[in-house]
């Protein structure tokens, strides 16, 4: 399951870069550097000054856009998603990605947030060893909860709790993160056997 399009990331810093380009050009126009635009629009100091500037300012606003990025492409994994039936299906949303789980016909659907356009669709009777993990804390603590599958020999993980602060186990966000997961343990392996052609429960 591909969580990432190396195609939509570089058209995302396409768009970054031609925004700053274009925001460049606008500083270097309205500069008192520039005396005649007419004559020295091509002007190879200009140009060099345009793409010098342009190269920074995306940087800038590669800033702004990293920490909200995940809402406009969770917009548009959800738009994909959307495209197929919640019909007798669970859905999950992460910071990252979005899963579906079909329990009567066992299929799973998953859209990735940097590969939004993508519906990865798979069985669930051809997903192993589910269960739910957590990264342990130095004093017992986590700072991740998650429910994980093995799938064509790769781990895949769907998180149901993050953060850059350790938390308690003991904690509500911990322990309902832990609940969580459960459950969608129990969806899966429900799904895995409705796939195969075993009883639900």
């Amino acid at each position: 399951m591909k969580k990432f399009s190396g195609t939509f990331i570089l058209a995302q810093a396409a768009v970054i870069y031609i925004i700053g380009f274009i925001i460049s050009i606008f500083i270097g126009i309205y500069s008192e550097d520039v005396k005649h635009l007419s004559t020295e629009i091509l002007d190879g100091d200009f140009l060099i000054s345009v793409f010098a500037t342009s190269f920074f300012i995306s940087i800038f606003l590669c800033c702004f856009y990293i920490p909200m990025s995940n809402i406009i492409t969770g917009k548009l994994a959800e738009k994909t998603i959307n495209k197929t039936e919640e019909y007798n299906s669970n859905t999950f949303y992460t910071n990252n990605s979005i899963i579906r789980i079909y329990r009567q016909t066992g299929k799973i659907v998953y859209v990735a947030n940097q590969n939004p356009f993508k519906l990865q669709v798979i069985s669930a009777k051809d997903i192993s060893n589910v269960r739910t993990y957590y990264i342990k804390g130095p004093f017992g603590g986590t700072r991740y909860v998650c429910f994980e599958f093995i799938y064509q020999n790769k781990r895949v993980r769907i998180p149901t709790f993050t953060s850059r602060n350790m938390y308690s186990m003991e904690s509500e966000e911990v322990l309902t993160a832990l609940s969580k997961a459960d459950t969608f343990c129990e969806i899966l392996e429900n799904a895995k056997r409705a796939a195969i052609g075993g009883q639900m429960y």
